[in-house]
């Protein structure tokens, strides 16, 4: 919770994969609770948000994540942007537009079971669902599986009719998380400080593409760079 004069602790904005949900991200919200407040991106239509219709575009979702990092982070000191598979997209695309309008920034970036060097376009909606099912989130045969399966195909279609491009020049450092196992994403060989001129660091952990899920040395590492800003 917030302080009622603010806080000084460094809010986590946590946006989340296409076909996640806060469910999906309960154990590292939980662990990183504990020393700091997470704001956890819900997109339309996901989780605590089911009843609502789900976003008509991708325009619509970063137009909605803006205005939540806007809101929620104005009573603290400092924020750390997180964004994972789609999400980093979408913490791309903010940061960009927060950027053109001048608007407070992050003070950290953390991207995650992404390649930039890949657009929309060059990606494959059936690729991206065949490898998925391997995920260990979405291999388990029950209705939580089947639900996010159902939200994972929905988003993806409005992901690839945005045609979303990576790409924003950070004005702050940056941290890439990569899954040593990734079948979806493979070796990802991208020169980071294209877009980090500020510093950059990379990461590998044990798992798959959905490793933020279940990782416990994630938690760790984000609050030992929460800590040093």
């Amino acid at each position: 919770m917030k302080d009622s004069g603010g806080s000084e602790k460094t809010a986590v904005v946590l946006v989340p994969h296409a076909g996640g949900d806060h469910l999906a991200y309960t154990k590292l919200i939980k662990g990183l609770s504990y020393k700091r407040d997470v704001l956890f991106y819900e997109l339309p239509g996901h989780g605590i948000r089911a009843g609502e219709s789900f976003a008509k575009s991708y325009q619509e979702i970063l137009c909605e994540l803006i205005e939540f990092i806007q809101d929620k982070t104005s009573g603290y000191q400092d924020y750390i942007m997180c964004g994972v598979s789609m999400g980093a997209y979408l913490c791309d695309n903010a940061y960009g537009k927060l950027l053109s309008e001048n608007c407070r920034l992050p003070r950290h970036v953390i991207y995650a079971a992404v390649d930039p060097s890949k657009t929309s376009e060059m990606l494959s909606k059936e690729d991206i669902m065949q490898k998925s099912a391997d995920a260990e989130i979405l291999s388990s045969h029950n209705a939580y599986s089947i639900y996010l399966k159902d939200i994972l195909e929905k988003d993806l279609d409005i992901f690839f009719d945005g045609r979303a491009i990576f790409g924003t020049t950070l004005k702050c450092p940056l941290s890439y998380f990569m899954g040593k196992d990734d079948r979806l994403l493979g070796k990802v060989d991208y020169d980071w400080s294209i877009l980090a001129p500020e510093g950059y660091r990379e990461y590998l952990f044990e798992g798959q593409h959905l490793f933020m899920t279940s990782n416990a040395n994630v938690i760790t590492t984000i609050n030992r760079i929460c800590d040093h800003i």
